[in-house]
């Protein structure tokens, strides 16, 4: 089977992701055209490049086809949603040929004690913290998927009065931007705090509003 250009740059980009959804696919290398990524990666499936299997999240209607390199483990739905929101970054840049992505992180930790599910916490670890430039203004998100658990009132006031440590560990480990943002996503409703994002699990408008208000400066 001859491996195509596209091909090499789809399996680079599962190698450092771990996983690619169909629709991360077609939206990323097939410009939004589902089948013909359907039609490829089934290819490259049979060819033993890919491994497929097919995930439900609970609050879709489907099963989402997911895609791995041999050897690879199945990916947990929530880290699944956190390669959505990278695959959807990735997306607002398309036509932009400079790299956007300046720093990004999934195991940095904030020293903050804090209580969630009746437990007290000594650390908090974000599932994604990134730091990006778009039209020439570095951004930083500081992501919590809340799919299987929930951040607590506690935990968002405590990163909120936290404001100053946080900003400077983000610049000890070169995260930090004048406009940064802590972003939760989930789809149930709860109480909401000043200075905080909102969005659901589809990260519906997120960036729009990110770009066009700048809440930290």
């Amino acid at each position: 089977m001859y491996i195509t250009e596209r091909d090499k740059y789809l399996l680079k980009h599962i190698e450092e992701n771990g996983s690619l959804s169909l629709i991360n696919a077609a939206n990323l290398f097939f410009y939004g055209h589902k089948d013909n990524a359907s039609r490829r990666l089934n290819q490259l499936v049979k060819a033993k490049k890919l491994k497929s299997y097919r995930t439900e999240y609970d609050f879709l209607s489907h099963q989402e086809k997911i895609f791995i390199l041999p050897g690879m483990k199945k990916v947990k739905e929530h880290e699944l949603l956190r390669e959505n929101f990278k695959a959807l970054l990735e997306l607002q840049f398309e036509n932009d040929d400079e790299e956007y992505v300046c720093e990004d992180s999934i195991n940095l930790t904030f020293p903050f004690m804090y209580t969630e599910d009746k437990k007290f916490h000594k650390f908090m670890k974000p599932d994604y913290i990134v730091k990006y430039i778009y039209k020439g203004i570095q951004y930083t998100i500081i992501l919590e998927i809340d799919y299987t658990h929930y951040t607590s009132l506690d935990k968002q006031q405590t990163m909120l009065d936290k404001k100053e440590q946080i900003e400077d560990i983000l610049y000890k480990n070169n995260l930090y931007s004048k406009h940064w943002y802590i972003v939760i996503a989930s789809n149930k409703e709860q109480d909401h705090l000043p200075g905080i994002i909102y969005t659901d699990l589809f990260f519906t408008n997120l960036f729009a509003s990110i770009h066009k208000y700048k809440i930290h400066n």
